[in-house]
């Protein structure tokens, strides 16, 4: 109801969200941080390790709009000494965790801070925001390029291809799990081109996916019957099941309560609002 209530929500969300991120660091370091360990590092608070990340990262993005407001938001010196440290500590965990799709995720909100602090044109935050999705593209693009190059004898050809094989020779990018993720994205594009309009129906890429796949880029987790999950990626999944019209549908479903939110925090005169908003 007032700017001391926000501020004091906010700080209790980022305090409250600390216990388990502790907890969760804890228990993965006496893994000696082994990988497969962080998949259960966040019980019992959460079933699951992106429950917990998807918690710190909404409270890690209020925390940083009301930081980012003139004054630190009406905090005190103190106040905004500990919720830096918070979100500080927020981030350790998020590499932690090896929680690489999420990290992503939260790279984007922290990015979109300047468009939800009112400090630059809509415009000029939007265009960031595009380049900086253009360049993962491009990234995901190269590394797939290299992936399929290498299953041919001769080596790879084209001024992008040093490019490529550098960034495929980054250790994270030798995932097997990274490498499956490519390879179901691209039966799901192959699938969405057969049939753009209709789609494969609910649960229809698990079923069908099989077929579409490339040898040359499948992995040890891949399946050619279509029973090891999904797409890993809403996305592709809504436009491989549902067709062209499933994803714009989705996509406005997103847009919605974003564009509100956007709109509600550039139109407060004061920080608190804007962390409330975001």
């Amino acid at each position: 109801r007032t700017p001391g209530d926000v501020r004091r929500l906010v700080l209790g969300g980022a305090a409250a969200a600390s216990l388990p991120a502790l907890h969760a660091l804890v228990v993965h370091a006496s893994s000696g941080f082994a990988r497969k360990a962080a998949f259960e590092s966040a019980r019992p608070f959460f079933s699951n390790r992106l429950d917990l990340v998807a918690v710190l990262t909404t409270w890690g993005v209020a925390g940083a709009v009301l930081l980012a407001g003139r004054g630190r938001g009406g905090l005190s010196s103190r106040q905004a000494l500990v919720l830096r440290g918070l979100l500080a500590a927020f981030v350790v965990v998020l590499v932690a965790l090896y929680a690489r799709s999420a990290v992503a995720g939260a790279g984007a909100a922290f990015l979109a801070l300047p468009l939800l602090s009112g400090r630059f044109r809509p415009g000029t935050a939007v265009a960031a925001l595009l380049a900086a999705l253009g360049a993962a593209g491009l990234a995901v693009s190269l590394v797939a390029s290299a992936r399929a190059a290498r299953a041919v004898a001769e080596p790879p050809r084209g001024p992008l291809s040093p490019v490529a094989d550098a960034v495929l020779a980054l250790e994270p990018l030798r995932d097997v799990s990274v490498l499956e993720r490519l390879n179901r994205w691209n039966a799901g594009l192959r699938m969405a081109a057969e049939r753009p309009v209709t789609g494969f129906g609910p649960n229809g890429f698990e079923r069908a996916y099989g077929p579409y796949q490339n040898v040359f880029e499948t992995t040890r987790d891949s399946s050619f019957r279509g029973d090891r999950g999904d797409a890993h990626s809403e996305y592709l999944s809504a436009l491989a099941e549902q067709g062209v019209p499933g994803l714009a549908l989705l996509l406005a479903l997103l847009a919605a309560p974003v564009a509100a939110s956007v709109r509600a925090a550039r139109s407060a005169a004061a920080p608190e609002p804007r962390a409330l908003a975001a």
